[in-house]
């Protein structure tokens, strides 16, 4: 049995929670607060208690705090008093409709679980975290700033600049409990209500304050959307995934989806069978600060993901809540692996209730005198994001292309993998004419033929990839699409009037690596069959 203990954080200073990408002179904010970083704050204020306490010697401290006794879930954003949700990722809109949604009011959008989405659609990403009003889902974003910051000393790296967490927002966070370590609440709730905690980078430097309060003991499950029914499930089901997943599977490989054998198992069932999922992947990392040491980086499933499995067998109440009281995969004392199990998905519209996004900086470091200087640096913030999220992009796609064409002849992707590259030095205009003669030499060249059939047997979703490419190749240097593709979340990121340029030639080579990368990781899929 699992009990739950919710509380709010409300922060009086910004909080740096940094995220995986964030380099020396340039860091990235996560939108929530990480139950890693809560498990250490409320282990230190542990050990004041209890000073000469050593946990790794004390067996009952360590099952406690260290080997999932207490589960420190993720702190969401706060919404009418409750804790939000990770944003499905499972909707769709077409471009134009998104191009034009000036972030306010109502969008219709498509459930990819039961609509058609067609090359013209866009997965909607204006925001990370929701709450569901019966058919309407509301959208909520965290408040960010930039703090940008130039150093006049005579130094290599004069340009240090950071996200982070706005101050005067307020989370909501969640300690799982198990059995065990009941007789522990009344002292759980002590530690921790009416408390300062700091959280999160450059703690007493200014940042990281936070009060903890509204301390509670709850018995249900705080994650679940609605009450568990299970006569509402006939043969189907869906996993929502509440929080970042580093799954594997029998053999203990990591893998991007929930293994069938384990949820088969785990929830007493018959068979479990994977329908469909529609899911996006982040590297997972992070940092013990005890031992000074980063934590191994995986390739993990993100918040928001969802997955439809078939079933046969009797699907029990019981079974259920303790697979999602248990949660899946490597992590879960620090709040990986959450999950909740759905008889059917919710919404159909999207409201967005608020969305800010700021940009500061330190007047007496930087003056607005020189404009171009601060679109420069504007304009770099912009690639580095795109660099950052470029790779989490090809795994994606990745994840929706079928190779097994291509098992036996690596040879064409190489090709392609080599166009992609050697394109990147040439102008916008003539590598797209280049590379969609390729197409056409390879169509018509009677011994190619073959080879380009071939080719087109790949499959993107249901287009085959020929089709995929050259549509792609033709928008090689559209900024706007561009822009969409990478950059509408960030898009308040100016000063003023002031915001990032991005040239033709940046987006055409932008665009070009991204399909170096995924030639890449194609090619090894396919010598795997080789």
């Amino acid at each position: 049995m699992t009990r739950y203990i919710t509380f709010e954080i409300k922060t009086l200073e910004d909080i740096k929670m940094g995220s995986q990408g964030s380099q020396i002179d340039n860091q990235y904010a996560l939108s929530y607060i990480a139950g890693s970083t809560i498990r250490g704050a409320f282990i230190h204020q542990y050990l004041k208690r209890y000073p000469e306490l050593d946990i790794s010697k004390n067996e009952q401290a360590r099952k406690m705090l260290l080997s999932g006794g207490m589960k420190f879930l993720n702190a969401y954003p706060a919404q009418n008093d409750k804790r939000t949700f990770p944003f499905p990722v499972c909707f769709y809109t077409d471009k134009e409709t998104l191009k034009k949604f000036d972030g306010t009011g109502v969008l219709e959008v498509l459930n990819e679980f039961m609509d058609p989405i067609c090359e013209d659609d866009k997965r909607f990403g204006l925001g990370e975290f929701c709450i569901f009003d019966e058919e309407r889902i509301q959208l909520i974003s965290v408040e960010k700033v930039f703090h940008l910051h130039i150093n006049k000393r005579e130094e290599k790296e004069n340009l240090f600049r950071y996200e982070a967490i706005k101050q005067g927002q307020t989370f909501i966070g969640v300690i799982a409990v198990e059995t065990e370590f009941f007789d522990q609440i009344d002292e759980i709730v002590q530690l921790m209500d009416q408390q300062i905690f700091y959280l999160g980078g450059s703690k007493g430097s200014g940042y990281g304050k936070c009060l903890i309060k509204n301390v509670t003991l709850v018995d249900k499950n705080p994650e679940l959307i609605n009450e568990v029914d299970e006569e509402m499930f006939f043969g189907e089901f869906f996993i929502y995934v509440m929080s970042d997943i580093i799954s594997r599977d029998g053999n203990g490989q990591i893998i991007s989806y929930i293994d069938e054998a384990y949820l088969k198992d785990h929830l007493e069932l018959e068979s479990v069978q994977l329908q469909q999922s529609s899911i996006q992947t982040r590297v997972s990392s992070g940092y013990n600060n005890h031992w000074g040491t980063r934590l191994p980086q995986n390739i993990a499933i993100k918040a928001g993901s969802i997955f439809k499995y078939k079933y046969q067998g009797e699907l029990k109440k019981k079974r259920m809540e303790q697979l999602m009281d248990h949660g899946i995969g490597d992590r879960r004392e620090e709040g990986f692996g959450r999950i909740v199990i759905l008889d059917s998905l919710l919404g159909s519209e999207i409201e967005l209730i608020h969305e800010k996004n700021h940009i500061t900086f330190d007047s007496s470091l930087v003056t607005q005198q020189d404009q171009h200087q601060l679109k420069m640096i504007l304009t770099d913030i912009y690639q580095q994001i795109v660099e950052k999220e470029r790779p989490l992009k090809v795994l994606e796609l990745n994840e929706k292309t079928k190779w097994d064409p291509l098992k036996r002849s690596s040879s064409q992707i190489g090709k392609l993998l080599e166009l992609s590259i050697n394109l990147q030095s040439v102008q916008p205009e003539e590598g797209k004419k280049q590379f969609l003669e390729y197409f056409n030499h390879l169509e018509k060249k009677a011994n190619s033929t073959k080879a380009f059939f071939k080719l087109k047997d790949v499959k993107v979703n249901e287009n085959n990839i020929v089709d995929y490419l050259r549509e792609f190749i033709h928008h090689l240097d559209d900024i706007e699409l561009f822009k969409r593709n990478y950059l509408i979340t960030r898009k308040q990121i100016k000063l003023g009037n002031i915001e990032p340029e991005l040239s033709k030639k940046y987006v055409y080579k932008s665009n070009l690596k991204f399909l170096e990368d995924y030639f890449r990781l194609g090619l090894r899929e396919v010598r795997k069959g080789e």
